[in-house]
């Protein structure tokens, strides 16, 4: 190959399996894989490269498109840890001294019915519903997963909600 406009969907095809698997190389080359971020990083700087010289209309560009979206490999997103019960009471005991009320109430309703910010945020006067026997429930309105949820009210629920709705007397129910 002698200029980029010999470039085809093959070359792209083995540069993509032969970076997804190389080892380090350089001044500081260490006998290991390159991490997943590097992989990453190192598709869209050759996507980059050709996107750019295709717009700055370059003469000797590739005829086509040779990388796509489904080639960048993705990363992978870690779930966030969980506190653990000594820092989650800790970070209760400081919600609980909060000067703010609408703050700590709110930060109690967060933990004790597991909203979301979102979810929080959208919450209107009459989301709390009694349905006698069966107790009180927080309707939650439409969220991230694009459906409405109830959560049932129980004692861990009530401490932290109380404040908000103790004029409706949500915690009648056991």
């Amino acid at each position: 190959m002698t200029s980029l406009r010999q470039l085809d969907r093959s070359h792209i095809e083995g540069f993509l399996a032969a970076n997804a698997v190389r080892r380090w190389r350089g001044r500081k080359a260490r006998d290991l894989q390159v991490s997943r971020s590097v992989v990453h990083a190192t598709v869209l700087d050759v996507r980059n490269f050709l996107d750019d010289i295709t717009a700055w209309g370059w003469a000797k560009r590739p005829n086509r498109q040779l990388i796509f979206a489904a080639d960048v490999p993705r990363l992978p997103r870690p779930l966030p840890r969980a506190l653990t019960p000594s820092d989650d009471a800790k970070l209760m005991a400081a919600v609980a001294h909060l000067e703010d009320p609408f703050a700590r109430c709110g930060l109690k309703l967060l933990r004790g019915a597991g909203l979301r910010l979102g979810e929080l945020l959208d919450l209107e006067l009459d989301s709390v519903v009694d349905y006698g026997p069966a107790g009180s429930w927080l309707r939650v309105p439409l969220g991230k997963l694009g459906t409405e949820r109830s959560v049932r009210r129980c004692q861990i629920f009530c401490v932290s909600s109380g404040c908000l709705f103790e004029r409706r007397h949500c915690c009648d129910h056991a």
